[in-house]
């Protein structure tokens, strides 16, 4: 790379302003990853630009990656092990997926060879998402597991190669649903020709209900338009019929239900005048209008569009059982409970609407369609009994503008609203509540006598910090409650660092509240949350949950649990009681070494690679007769001969499978393409020499055959032997299942590649 030093003409003649005002014109990635690099003045320049950002914040939804992804950069630093070492399961996973979805080859190559992760369907899902066509080939040559998610992202992104990758990866069997899925997908983005593509290339008749229920949610009016024609329960003559009322209306029921759900997911995505538009055909059904002996054209007129709709309106059910002639619109008249429950989700879809018109749609729908009378009658929860309003309203940001909007319009403000403001962290509707309406949940009782309250109550630390005002009282069940929720780390940290010690009356005991920490530690752990969070739990008297660490950490977790486990039992045994070491090497305890299959067992069920090798380097996950030192200090030779002195019982069955494996006909029998992963892993396990630690059939002829030198050749031939049986069984669960032996239900056409490539 060329350097500038020199001032002078060029880049080398620019001031610090002006170099800081080119970087930002740049992305900060650029400005960190290679605009610094140009000279140690630029540099210098801009040395706030120290952060390469790889994804966007994240979320419940598919990592993102950055954009432009700094594929050197990120090459440079994760194409070694040392820092995947901090890193914990889920981070680890999530990297690989972000490099999956970068469309960086060399990112993915080194993702895959030092992630420590199984490829688990999200990896293939999130190249799908980019519409990363090069990933995806590369992530199905190495079997990845396949779910029918990767496709709906492949569809979401409208890369029709991609999509068509993955349709034909799915099989004969898993194609069909997927196919559904992607259409569904499509529809939710206005994708019509990839509905076109998915008709022309396999047939599929995109013309159903639930997508078009699935575009007008989205608000994908267009789409919406092309499908009102094409879905025949659309159709304009099944309408409204020549109804005679009474028994005709029961015959209608199925006929109106899916033009009902239609108009409800119109109300929630589309704009008002799309709502307008379509209200009064998927409204209507026959006999709704009409007595006997009255004349069908009068029937149909009101069912014009919104000009019906607002018509009709003026007619309540009230009126209209006092009302005689021979005309009387009677679509509020008499019992219909399906009816009213419908005018319920309209009001529930109106008043949670994504549309910056819902307030509009709101006004109409009360004033212009129902009448003051039925509006009243939804509003109060007389019709159609009102019901989760309030949680779907909270889903919105402008919670407490809708709140006030429903509360004019007779919703009754009442706990449900306090409960479904505090479980979405808003804040200013909760103080509305209290301070307007006079309603304010009884914080410091209700948090005192139930901490499954924290189940339904926002993780937002400012939330938290206003119910603590209020006098809530936050206690290590409260904790537990909340890593069973898997809250945000920083969110538990604080918690963790509120909550009160036990002694107060109604709280629990010290035992119980020890419980509940260590059970709040061993959720954070198996979720794979990071050390602070871990830290904080310990002090405050959680017992180390080794297993639970295994199973969602990463090495540095394990190194700090094992020396957190090493520390309490020196703490236990004085100088002078005949516990300490006189050795210079210290040693793992044995009850510690004993739990190794445990340790192992978590690992594996959860993919967490980089444990196993971590505990084959550091602990033999099955009894033995004398403690294993730890790495660095003896290391393979110790752990070699503690393996022949293992206990006879503890060891594994001559097929070479270490008890805490599953047994291969278990596993053969219950994998599936989006589970392939495990059976990935147990080969691995089994035949790859990093792993051989691990193995408790390892015997000491087999170890001196290893140190001769003879171990290589052997290892090839007992791989191959391996996955041929593994093939083997899959097949006879195949031949043994009902029906017509079919492998694709147990593992999809690339997988079965990928078995065969390793024989």
């Amino acid at each position: 790379m060329v350097t500038i030093e020199e001032p002078g003409s060029g880049w080398g003649s620019l001031t610090p302003e002006l170099v800081r005002k080119v970087a930002s014109k740049l992305h900060a990635n650029e400005c960190a990853a290679s605009l610094k690099l140009i000279s140690s003045q630029t540099a210098a320049a801009l040395r706030d630009f120290h952060t390469i950002t790889l994804g966007q914040p994240r979320d419940n939804s598919k990592p993102i990656p950055e954009e432009p992804w700094p594929g050197p950069a990120f090459v440079a630093h994760w194409g070694r092990p040392e820092p995947w070492r901090a890193l914990t399961l889920p981070q680890r996973e999530r990297l690989l997926c972000l490099a999956a979805s970068s469309g960086h080859v060399p990112s993915l190559e080194a993702a895959l060879v030092h992630s420590g992760c199984c490829l688990k369907p999200q990896v293939l899902t999130s190249a799908a998402a980019a519409g990363n066509l090069a990933g995806c080939e590369r992530l199905l040559a190495e079997g990845c597991s396949f779910s029918p998610d990767a496709i709906t992202a492949a569809a979401a992104t409208a890369h029709l190669p991609t999509l068509q990758l993955l349709l034909e990866a799915a099989g004969n069997e898993l194609r069909p649903p997927a196919l559904a899925a992607a259409a569904k997908t499509a529809c939710c983005h206005g994708y019509l020709p990839v509905l076109t593509w998915l008709q022309q290339a396999y047939g599929y008749c995109y013309a159903a209900t639930w997508n078009a229920e699935a575009a007008a949610s989205a608000g994908q009016v267009a789409l919406l338009e092309h499908m009102l024609g094409a879905v025949a329960q659309y159709a304009e003559e099944e309408l409204v019929g020549e109804g005679e009322g009474g028994e005709d209306e029961g015959a209608d029921q199925g006929e109106r239900e899916p033009r009902w759900q239609l108009l409800v997911a119109v109300a929630r995505g589309c704009p008002l005048a799309v709502l307008q538009q379509h209200y009064g055909r998927l409204w209507a059904w026959r006999g709704m209008y009409g007595r006997a002996g009255a004349p069908a054209e009068a029937a149909a007129t009101p069912c014009d569009a919104a000009a019906g709709a607002a018509t009709t309106a003026a007619t309540t059910a009230a009126d209209s059982a006092a009302c005689s002639g021979p005309l009387v619109p009677r679509e509020f008249a008499g019992e219909d409970d399906a009816r009213d429950e419908l005018l319920v989700k309209l009001l529930t879809a109106v008043a949670s609407s994504p549309t910056p018109c819902w307030r509009a749609k709101l006004d109409w729908l009360l004033d212009s369609c129902w009448g003051a009378a039925v509006a009243e009658q939804v509003a109060n929860g007389d019709r159609g009994g009102l019901w989760g309003i309030w949680e779907s309203a909270a889903e919105r940001p402008d919670f407490l503008e809708r709140l006030q909007r429903l509360q004019a319009a007779g919703v009754p403000v009442d706990d449900s609203a306090v409960e479904a403001a505090a479980g979405n962290g808003r804040a200013d509707a909760l103080t509305y509540l209290r301070e307007e309406c006079g309603l304010e949940m009884d914080v410091g009782e209700v948090f005192t006598r139930d901490p499954g309250v924290m189940l339904s109550c926002s993780s937002d630390v400012r939330m938290l910090e206003l119910l603590r005002e209020r006098g809530a009282v936050f206690t290590a069940a409260h904790v537990r409650r909340a890593a069973e929720r898997q809250w945000p780390a920083g969110s538990l940290v604080w918690l963790a660092e509120a909550a009160v010690d036990g002694g107060k009356e109604g709280l629990a005991s010290v035992e119980r509240e020890q419980q509940d920490w260590s059970a709040a530690f061993a959720r954070a752990a198996r979720s794979g949350e990071g050390l602070p969070l871990l830290r904080a739990l310990r002090a405050r008297g959680a017992v180390v949950d080794l297993g639970a660490v295994a199973a969602g950490g990463g090495e540095d977790a394990m190194e700090w649990a094992l020396a957190e486990l090493l520390a309490g039992e020196e703490a236990e045994h004085k100088p002078g009681d005949g516990g300490g070491g006189g050795g210079s090497a210290q040693q793992t305890p044995k009850h510690i070494i004993d739990s190794g299959a445990d340790l192992a067992r978590a690992a594996f069920t959860h993919g967490n690679v980089a444990t196993l090798r971590w505990l084959a380097a550091h602990l033999r996950p099955w009894g033995m007769e004398r403690a294993v030192p730890l790495v660095g200090q003896q290391g393979m030779d110790a752990a070699a001969a503690a393996a022949a002195a293992a206990p006879q019982q503890q060891r594994p069955s001559a097929a070479g499978c270490p008890g805490w494996l599953p047994p291969l006909e278990g596993l053969c029998a219950s994998v599936r393409p989006r589970t392939f992963h495990q059976l990935q892993l147990w080969g691995q396990l089994r035949t790859q020499p990093q792993f051989r630690p691990l193995d408790a059939l390892e015997s000491s002829a087999r170890v001196a055959a290893a140190a001769a030198g003879g171990d290589s050749a052997a290892k090839v031939e007992e791989g191959g032997g391996i996955w041929a049986e593994v093939m083997q069984q899959l097949n006879k669960v195949a031949r043994d299942a009902d029906g017509p032996p079919v492998l694709e239900w147990l593992l999809l056409p690339h997988q079965a590649q990928w078995v065969e490539r390793q024989m």
